[in-house]
């Protein structure tokens, strides 16, 4: 799509630009930084619109208009880089502000929203997957024991946060963008970090660092360290499940998996 039709109040600021689920654009909205963004039909951001709502740019960038497929949110437009933070030597010190945004935005106050998917649901995949590998299988046996006995409350989760989808917001702070839209217990919101910043397999495929940042999301967060590891471990065996429904290479997320499994003090499955 070389153009993208704007809104009333939308002034262009930049060329169009695609990801895997939506065309995005540059604007100025009411004189402030702003971009439109239109979802490509198979894109799995449908709730996108509501979870930022939801949180009111506490944590996310705000949301300033939306209509169908479409909407206007924050433009963040800081020049810093979790993932390079990340990849530099400040990978603990990524994983300290990826659990503060965690917390900001499991503290809204208010109705979880009604698109929300549940993560019964969002495991469907690797489920439906579970004969297709081993590790599937055992990554299934783990999803099925967490979701039997869910700990906590059930929250408006972002569905999935890691290091490319929090950006710096300058005197905002840090700010999550592309949420998927999930319900469900805390402990799964930190699973997909434990895999990030991916496909970095150096630094993400060491059992130690997943030890370590279960452990630094466990009491930043309130949650069990343990619950997390297996959380990550199910969350990593779901991502192989997406791979290969996609016709991508589940290499990196069976690695993950792989490393994962057997972190845990009680074995699952």
């Amino acid at each position: 799509m070389s153009d993208l039709p704007l809104p009333p109040g939308a002034e262009p600021d930049g060329a169009v630009f695609e990801t895997a689920t939506s065309w995005l654009r540059p604007v100025l909205w009411r004189g402030q930084p702003a971009m439109v963004k239109r979802l490509k039909p198979h894109s799995d951001e449908a709730a996108g619109a509501a979870f930022l709502a939801h949180w009111r740019g506490e944590g996310a960038v705000h949301l300033y208009w939306s209509r169908g497929d479409a909407l206007i949110m924050e433009r963040a437009t800081g020049t810093a880089s979790l993932r390079a933070m990340a990849l530099s030597g400040g990978d603990d010190g990524a994983a300290d502000i990826l659990a503060a945004t965690v917390r900001r935005l499991h503290g809204a106050a208010g109705v979880v929203p009604a698109a929300a998917e549940p993560l019964a649901v969002r495991f469907r995949a690797l489920f439906e997957r579970a004969d297709d590998h081993p590790a599937l299988a055992t990554g299934a046996a783990v999803a099925e024991a967490l979701l039997a006995v869910p700990e906590g409350p059930q929250v408006a989760l972002h569905g999935d946060l890691h290091h490319d989808n929090l950006l710096d917001g300058g005197a905002r702070g840090w700010l999550a963008i592309d949420p998927k839209g999930v319900v469900g217990e805390r402990a799964y919101e930190v699973a997909n970090l434990l895999r990030n910043p991916s496909p970095e397999a150096a630094l993400v495929l060491d059992p130690d660092r997943a030890r370590r940042h279960a452990a630094l999301y466990g009491r930043r967060l309130g949650l069990d360290a343990d619950r997390i590891l297996r959380f990550g471990h199910a969350h990593a065996a779901l991502s192989a499940a997406w791979d290969l429904e996609d016709g991508i290479d589940p290499s990196f997320s069976l690695a993950c998996a792989g490393m994962l499994d057997g972190l845990t003090d009680v074995r699952i499955g």
